[in-house]
C-alpha cells in the first residue's frame, strides 16, 4: 500500500491537538492536565482501539501512546496508526514502563518517533513534545514553500494559467489514464486572431492585457474540475478535456469562442477584406478540436498534431470559428 504523507500543515492549522492513549486513569488525567497547562489541546483514549478511532475523528498533530494497554497494546496501536492511508509521517511517542533495550528497539521498529519511560519526568516530556511540535511546524512551512514553488514553476506568470510544462505533464497523464480506462481524451488548441497587428498597433502592454482578458474568459467557460487550461505559447492556448468525446469538446470550443466574441475586446487592426474594409472590430479566436481514444503505440503528441491541424484549418477559413478534425480511421479505431 502506498502511504500519503501526514498533512502536518492541516493539522497545525487546527491547533496543537495531542492524542493521549493510556489505560491508567490517573496517568491520563495527569498528562491531560499538564499538557493543557502548557497550551495544548488534548483528547484521551483508554486503549489502542479507541486511540485509532479518535485519530480518524480528531486529526491530532501527534500521539502519546502507552506501550501496555488492553485490547491493543501501544506497539500494535502505533503500527496501525502509521498504516492509515494518510498517516505515513504521523509522529507517535511511546510511553513505556519497560526500560529495556528490547522494548525500545520494538518501539522504533513499529515506527515510533520517540519514547519516554515511566515514571514520567515532566520536564523531559515537555522538552520532547516542544521539539516535536517545532519540527512539525518547520516541516509544514517547508512543505508549504515547496507547494508554492511547484505552483510557480507550473504557472504562466502573465495569465496565471497552467504553463507549457504543466500542459505537457497533464496531457501525458490524461493520455495514460484514458488508455488504461479505454476512454476518450480531447484537446482544443486556441489562437487569438490577428494578434501581431494588435500588438504592433496597441503596444505590448495592451497586448499583455488582451492575453490576460482572453485567459480569464477561457477560465470562466471551462467548468469541470479535471479539465486543464494552459497557455501553450505566445497568443496560443490549449484546453485538455479528459473523458470527452469530439461532440462535447466541440461544444466547449464554441462556448469559448462565443464568450470571447461577447467580451467585445476592441481590435481595429484585424482582418480586412480585399477592399481594406475591417471585417471584425473586436478580438476573436480560432479553435482546433481533436478527440482520440489513446492507443498504446501512439504518443500523446499525436493529439496535439491533430488539434493543430484543425486550428490551421480554422485560421484558413478566416478565423473566429471552431473546426473539429475527424481522426483518421487508423487512429479512431
Amino acid at each position: 500500500m502506498t502511504l500519503v504523507p501526514f498533512d502536518n500543515q492541516k493539522a497545525l492549522r487546527n491547533g496543537d491537538l495531542i492524542l493521549i492513549a493510556d489505560d491508567d486513569l490517573l496517568t491520563r488525567k495527569i498528562l491531560e492536565h499538564s499538557l493543557k497547562q502548557d497550551g495544548y489541546r488534548v483528547v484521551v483514549a483508554a486503549d489502542g482501539l479507541e486511540c485509532l478511532a479518535l485519530f480518524k475523528q480528531e486529526r491530532p498533530v501527534l500521539a502519546l501512546v502507552d506501550a501496555l494497554m488492553p485490547n491493543m497494546d501501544g506497539f500494535d496501536c502505533c503500527e496501525a496508526l502509521l498504516a492509515e492511508p494518510d498517516a505515513a509521517n504521523f509522529p507517535v511517542l511511546i510511553i513505556t514502563g519497560l526500560d529495556d533495550q528490547e522494548s525500545i528497539d520494538k518501539a522504533f521498529a513499529v515506527g515510533a518517533t520517540d519514547y519516554i519511560t515511566k515514571p514520567i519526568r515532566w520536564p523531559v516530556l515537555r522538552h520532547r513534545l516542544r521539539l516535536l511540535v517545532e519540527h512539525l511546524r518547520e516541516q509544514a512551512s517547508l512543505e508549504a514553500n515547496h507547494r508554492e514553488l511547484q505552483q510557480l514553476v507550473m504557472t504562466d506568470a502573465l495569465t496565471k494559467l497552467a504553463n507549457r510544462r504543466r500542459f505537457d505533464e497533464e496531457l501525458d497523464k490524461e493520455w495514460r489514464r484514458a488508455l488504461r480506462d479505454e476512454r476518450m481524451v480531447s484537446l482544443i488548441m486556441i489562437d487569438i486572431d490577428s494578434f501581431k497587428p494588435y500588438n504592433d498597433n496597441y503596444g505590448h502592454p495592451q497586448g499583455d492585457r488582451c492575453l490576460q482578458q482572453v485567459a480569464t474568459t477561457l477560465s470562466g467557460n471551462v467548468h469541470r474540475g479535471g479539465d486543464l487550461i494552459a497557455r501553450y505559447g505566445g497568443e496560443e492556448f490549449a484546453v485538455v478535456l479528459p473523458n470527452t468525446h469530439g461532440a462535447g469538446a466541440y461544444h466547449v470550443a464554441e462556448r469559448i469562442r462565443q464568450a470571447v466574441w461577447d467580451a467585445n475586446l476592441p481590435h481595429e487592426y484585424g482582418r480586412r477584406d480585399k477592399n481594406g474594409i475591417l471585417l471584425r472590430d473586436r478580438v476573436t479566436i480560432s479553435l482546433g478540436v481533436a478527440s482520440l481514444s489513446p492507443q498504446a503505440e501512439l504518443p500523446p503528441s499525436i493529439l496535439v498534431q491533430l488539434a493543430d491541424e484543425a486550428l490551421y484549418k480554422a485560421k484558413a477559413q478566416g478565423g473566429n470559428n471552431s473546426v473539429f478534425l475527424e481522426a483518421p480511421m487508423v487512429l479512431a479505431a
